[in-house]
């Protein structure tokens, strides 16, 4: 992948109260992890292998560690700044001896292990060329088991449709919900169309498809967040 440099965004202080930032959103967090959770729980042995590819700062870890005590977690992401609060609350939680923490990209991290299931979280939006997202998740698929199933959820909308523009008003009120100002909202939309891979549903779907899996289904949507799962083909 070419693109190596971390968005201000998930370093140092901005890291550091990235939770509390997107607290608002709370709700549509919880309802994606309820999902991915019934979703897992339904379809892993008791002991799975679950990888975490851009991890953040634990949140999905923590929610499903809780579900199920048999499961182990490898979380990957770029950031050093996020993966610091990660591990802090994995070892506050008691899950350090359940968890492997990884800084850096996923083309980089080995493929010794093979997973039962993997999540990418809000993560391959921010790349916005279609071969290296392509590629991002060929990476995640050359690291799972067959028939694995992956969860992915990105920022995603067809702006050809009529119906696009109310939903990006709507989706730019829940961010004023957040606190964002107005200049803030501002940007935001401006960084849509540049530091975002905003693919409509079907080609973001088609694209995960093309990387090893077979055709993701959308079980998921809130605002502009729209989650698929899939399996490795």
């Amino acid at each position: 992948m070419t693109q190596r440099n971390v968005h201000p965004a998930f370093q140092g202080d901005m890291a550091a109260s990235y939770d509390a930032r997107n607290a608002p959103m709370t709700p549509l967090r919880d309802a994606l992890q309820f999902l991915t959770a019934r979703l897992f729980l339904q379809d892993l042995p008791q002991e799975a292998r679950i990888l975490c590819v851009g991890a953040g700062t634990g949140l999905e870890i923590l929610y499903l560690a809780g579900i199920a005590p048999g499961w182990t977690f490898t979380a990957v992401d770029p950031s050093g700044d996020m993966l610091a609060v990660c591990r802090s609350r994995l070892a506050e939680a008691g899950l350090t001896d359940r968890c492997q923490v990884f800084q850096g990209y996923i083309d980089e991290f080995g493929q010794e292990t093979r997973y039962d299931a993997a999540t990418s979280i809000l993560a391959s939006h921010f790349i916005t060329d279609r071969g290296e997202r392509q590629r991002y998740f060929s990476e995640i698929a050359a690291r799972l088991e067959p028939g694995a199933v992956l969860v992915n959820a990105d920022l995603s909308g067809d702006r050809t449709t009529p119906a696009f523009p109310e939903l990006e008003h709507a989706w730019l009120a829940a961010l004023r919900a957040t606190g964002m100002d107005d200049e803030g909202v501002t940007s935001y939309r401006e960084n849509l169309d540049t530091s975002v891979g905003l693919l409509a549903p079907a080609d973001l779907a088609e694209l995960i498809a093309s990387a090893g899996f077979t055709p993701p289904v959308q079980f998921y949507q809130g605002g502009l967040i729209h989650g698929h799962f899939a399996r490795r083909a």
